[in-house]
């Protein structure tokens, strides 16, 4: 999970006002059973960045299986991080189509089944402010090679039930 830290005040350039810097953290769930949901991870996972942050977006940028992260920050140049685990899990990223004025089914709702797990995901690309995520959505299965199915229910309300798919690959997806 993805968060940005309440905003830390800094000496402002003009008239002695206040510029607020906001940063971004990265929290990983731990524990959640006995009650310690996030911890901050940030400074471990290489992603502690001196920047104003305005917007964050997140992606398969490399078409490697794991999402990397884009941040924009106010007054410079933005940063792109990189995600390079050789964890072995695996992943399929789901891109929808659909007729009609909505074409990238956005509101679409995503079911994945696969084992004794199940994924459910909104087809969503605006995540935050001056960010867009794109519009794929990205599923990590972890140790599942495959899916056993998929259900769409389609920003229409009707719903397509699609069959077993092997991992690790783009999927595209035609609405009704």
């Amino acid at each position: 999970m993805i968060g940005k830290y309440p905003a830390r005040p800094t000496a402002g350039p003009k008239r002695g006002g206040s510029v607020f810097f906001i940063t971004m953290v990265l929290f990983l769930a731990v524990n959640a059973n006995a009650g310690d949901l996030f911890t901050d991870i940030t400074a471990e996972a290489g992603l502690v960045d001196p920047g104003n942050e305005r917007g964050i977006a997140w992606g398969d940028y490399d078409n490697d299986g794991d999402l990397d992260l884009l941040l924009s920050n106010f007054g410079t140049t933005m940063r792109l991080f990189r995600n390079n685990q050789p964890t072995g899990h695996h992943w399929l990223d789901v891109r929808l189509e659909s007729p009609g004025g909505n074409t990238r089914a956005v509101g679409a709702l995503v079911q994945v089944f696969a084992g004794d797990h199940t994924w459910v995901r909104e087809n969503n690309p605006g995540t935050g402010y001056q960010s867009q995520t794109p519009h794929q959505i990205h599923f990590g299965l972890g140790t599942e090679t495959k899916v056993d199915s998929l259900v769409v229910r389609w920003p229409t309300g009707e719903i397509s039930r699609f069959g077993q798919q092997e991992a690790d690959r783009i999927l595209l997806l035609r609405g009704p």
